[in-house]
């Protein structure tokens, strides 16, 4: 739910490069707590992750460690830029 305290933040998964089967409304933890819900998630291969979209407190900084409900696990994620690229072209030329 967004509010005044909240703005949608993009969160990174499995940075081992792997397909996480994550389809949006998982549970977002921080500390053990529910503090959001996944509204859109998707593997990006150009930065080899899968990322998320949340909606979380405007105070929860760039680089946060955070975990996410995956059927019977948690899987941990980092809050991240809203915007990742790749400006010298690294993984394209790989």
């Amino acid at each position: 739910r967004a509010g005044e305290g909240r703005r949608l933040r993009t969160i990174r998964l499995a940075d081992d490069g792997s397909y996480l089967p994550v389809y949006g409304g998982e549970a977002v933890r921080l500390a053990g707590e529910v503090v959001g819900r996944l509204r859109s998630v998707a593997y990006a291969p150009t930065v080899g992750a899968t990322l998320g979209y949340v909606y979380l407190d405007r105070s929860i900084a760039e680089g946060t460690g955070v975990e996410v409900d995956v059927f019977d696990r948690r899987v941990a994620g980092t809050v991240t830029a809203d915007a990742l690229v790749d400006p010298d072209g690294t993984r394209l030329r790989a």
